[in-house]
């Protein structure tokens, strides 16, 4: 508004209308070389903004990819976790089977039967093989003895196949809290991320 009412005021000093003319030629000059002027820094600015968005999304990328990594590792972990238990879990059951056949080869040894062989320290401290005379015990001794061996047998089996089933069960409950857990992280990150 200022420059028009310089223009006004000048319009009485102008004679001629080239000199008008040169007037508006040289403000139309001067106003298309500010609007170009313009018109370069909204073109800078827009390409330092398309850089900015540009290194924003690589940004959001990358911060995904770390991201699906670490979920990736945490699986990883769990398994390597799982695996460990479960091999725990062969090692004490191989553990088991081998006492199992240790206790079956030694068997016989255990067992108790008649007494046939007896050695003994002579007077010249020399040892002998003899054979008794009579059984000190009965039979019936014997047998009652293999039952009650037998049976304890049997419960020490069931009792180790019990500990094994509650250690079984301890891992189940621990890899369920660990699933539980999982679950509740990433609901929570899901609701950050909202």
């Amino acid at each position: 508004m200022k420059d028009f009412e310089a223009y006004f005021q000048q319009l009485s000093e102008i004679k001629e209308t080239w000199e008008i003319y040169q007037i508006f030629e040289g403000e139309r000059k001067k106003f298309l070389s500010e609007v170009q002027g313009y018109n370069a820094e909204i073109q800078a600015h827009q390409e330092i903004l398309k850089d900015y968005r540009r290194q924003i999304r690589e940004a959001k990328q990358e911060l995904e990819s770390i991201f699906a990594l670490k979920q990736k590792e945490e699986i990883e972990l769990e398994a390597l976790k799982e695996n460990k238990s479960k091999q725990k879990l062969k090692n004490i059951i191989k553990s088991l089977h081998q006492e199992r056949q240790k206790i079956k080869e030694k068997k016989h040894e255990f067992m108790p039967s008649v007494l046939k062989e007896v050695e003994v320290y002579d007077q010249n401290k020399q040892k002998q093989t003899l054979q008794p005379v009579y059984n000190i015990y009965g039979e019936d001794l014997y047998k009652k003895y293999r039952v009650n061996l037998k049976e304890s047998r049997e419960l020490k089996n069931k009792v180790m196949e019990l500990e094994l089933e509650n250690m079984q069960l301890k891992v189940e409950i621990r890899d369920f809290y660990t699933e539980m857990a999982l679950k509740e992280r990433t609901e929570f990150k899901s609701k950050e991320e909202k």
